[in-house]
């Protein structure tokens, strides 16, 4: 071959080597039901950065309230924090909790037979929200005490929970009306006495629902601003997520989200400018195995979209400190994001004694121990984190 042959040769492998490096790099083309902004999470699982990105500091506040008297071996459904009380939902339909905020039993209410699931505070007129598979249940939050003889938000389809709007509306999220029914899949905007004033709107994805599970946590809901919401259910190998924000005059999609399948959202919340999610992979798409574990942080303003590798691959079932990230404020057990509040700078999730030795088998923390953790078992009382943050851009 001629030296000139050569030249065209290698000129030919150059610049198709470079074009397949190019197409590497990008994500396949997609089409979308509008021109929403995309928050593309596909290929951020697979490219293990481990540098942490930071979401805490030394400056906001962590607090760990034992709860005293706290029935052995009982799990929990639900915790909620406000100014004056912290609410638990025991498992297994044993009823409702009221503490004060140093951790002492003030009540015990017992199950309305609404098989009680989640808690949600309505700050504006001091109420406290406990839904169930077949009703909310309404507490008066300045004593704890249910209020008065209206127990209840009738007229609401099947596991309904809402979330206050304004002083006398509803975000109202709700299953299908099949009593064992749980995921998602339709919204509103209600009064206080459970009249629909808007139309629903249907947010399912027909079959790529995900199964028929009471206790599953596909539905996300963050606060947005002092008065809206943004919030989504995740339907598992659905071609796209949409999410959809709430203002008291209606519910218009606001973003679609787009992740790889066989993948699993845990967490998504929402901090400042950014919406936050933590996610993994799923063992043959449906057997909790967790690996890859990922914190992706999209930036509503700028667009950019960063990642971070929390973990390879969850050591142990047992704990959910697995899956919390790293705790920056105390350097003692990673952060779980659950129960995160924007308007009130605050997340408050229950630690377990299981869930801590379980974590502390395999882990060690860089932190001075707290109290709690260094006399800890199996048996001891639950403990009640609540972190009060300042916000992110």
């Amino acid at each position: 071959m001629s030296t000139k042959n050569k030249y065209i040769l290698l000129l030919i492998i150059s610049i198709v080597s470079s074009l397949s490096c190019d197409n590497a790099d990008k994500k396949p083309l997609k089409s979308y039901p509008s021109d929403l902004p995309v928050i593309d999470l596909r290929g951020l699982i697979q490219e293990n950065k481990k540098e942490i990105i930071p979401i805490f500091s030394p400056d906001d506040k962590i607090e760990y309230v034992p709860l005293k008297d706290y029935p052995e071996g009982v799990g929990f459904q639900d915790v909620l924090v406000t100014e004056t009380h912290i609410y638990v939902i025991l498992s297994h339909y044993l009823g409702l909790l009221v503490y004060d905020r140093e951790g002492n039993l003030l009540q015990q209410h017992e199950e309305p037979g609404f098989h009680l699931f989640e808690l949600v505070h309505d700050k504006q007129n001091s109420r406290v929200f406990a839904s169930g598979w077949s009703n909310t249940w309404i507490l008066d939050e300045k004593t704890g005490e249910p209020l008065g003889d209206a127990q209840t938000i009738y007229h609401l389809p099947a596991h309904s929970v809402v979330y206050p709007l304004s002083s006398n509306r509803l975000l109202t999220l709700y299953g299908k009306e099949d009593t064992h029914y749980s995921t998602k899949v339709g919204a509103s905007i209600c009064g206080y006495d459970g009249s629909r004033l808007t139309d629903s709107v249907y947010i399912g994805k027909g079959n790529k629902e995900l199964h028929a599970c009471w206790w599953s946590w596909s539905t996300f809901v963050m606060e947005d601003g002092m008065d809206d919401y943004l919030f989504f259910t995740f339907f598992r190998n659905a071609p796209f997520q949409t999410i959809y924000r709430t203002t008291p005059e209606g519910i218009k999609p606001a973003y679609y989200l787009d992740i790889e399948p066989d993948t699993d959202i845990r967490y998504a919340w929402k901090t400042g400018d950014s919406l936050c999610f933590i996610y993994h992979l799923l063992c043959q798409g449906y057997i909790l195995v967790p690996t890859n574990i990922t914190l992706a942080i999209y930036n509503m303003k700028t667009g950019e979209l960063k990642s971070q590798q929390l973990l390879n691959k969850m050591p142990s079932p047992e704990s959910n400190c697995y899956l919390g990230i790293s705790n920056t404020i105390d350097n003692t057990l990673p952060i779980q994001m659950e129960n995160v509040s924007e308007r009130n700078q605050q997340i408050c999730y229950l630690l377990t004694g299981k869930n801590v030795q379980a974590y502390l088998q395999k882990e060690k923390i860089r932190g001075q121990r707290p109290d709690f953790i260094r006399t800890m078992n199996t048996s001891s009382d639950p403990v009640v984190v609540i972190i009060n943050y300042l916000h992110k851009k």
